[in-house]
């Protein structure tokens, strides 16, 4: 993507933030037969420069066996995302409609982990979506176990990292009030939060 630099934001605690909010992210890769894209839950860990993004795929998924090391892949993180129509600006005869939205697009050269038991680094997944301890991996140990021999586990150290915040930070704060309620009107909450915390 090419943003214009008022909508880049490449802060640590910025892109780490929505990689680890949104961490149901898209990875694209490009094997024999061209682009292939799989969509998969991530732990973003704080290795390396960028931190590191572990994930698990079916072995039976054509990618696992891309993840080599060698070949590179973009995880896309899609973050709050919202329609802006032209009427809610004061002057609509001088707008367009546009899209506000923010995402984090990581790269790297993802490698499958040595076969073991992984039942701890899935344990972390788990803990990381489960409300209130609902459930736990001990709850369906042996099921897990066997679960875990059709999987691949995988790292990517993140080389380049890019964030993107397209919230109207071009548009004057009175504007962008006048946006953030009519996003929370349409139930656009998690929009309308951001650009309220640009506000404020």
């Amino acid at each position: 993507m090419y943003p214009p630099p008022y909508y880049t934001d490449n802060a640590p605690a910025f892109t780490a933030g929505v990689m680890r909010e949104h961490s149901f992210a898209v990875m694209t890769m490009v094997g024999d037969n061209g682009l292939c894209a799989t969509h998969l839950p991530f732990v973003l860990k704080d290795e390396g420069t960028h931190g590191t993004l572990y994930g698990h795929i079916a072995k039976s998924n054509p990618k696992a066996k891309l993840l080599d090391g060698r070949r590179e892949a973009m995880v896309v993180f899609s973050g709050p995302n919202a329609y802006i129509s032209a009427s809610w600006y004061d002057h609509p005869d001088r707008q367009v409609p546009t899209w506000n939205y923010i995402s984090v697009q990581a790269s790297g050269r993802p490698v499958a982990l040595e076969a073991q038991n992984y039942m701890s680094e899935m344990a972390v997944l788990v803990e990381q979506y489960e409300t209130e301890n609902a459930w736990s991996i001990d709850d369906a140990q042996d099921y897990a176990a066997r679960i875990m021999a059709g999987i691949v586990y995988f790292k990517m150290p993140i080389d380049t990292v890019q964030g993107f915040r397209k919230i109207s930070s071009n548009k004057p704060k009175s504007e962008r009030e006048i946006i953030a309620a009519q996003l929370e009107n349409n139930n656009e909450h998690a929009m309308a939060d951001a650009m309220r915390q640009l506000n404020a």
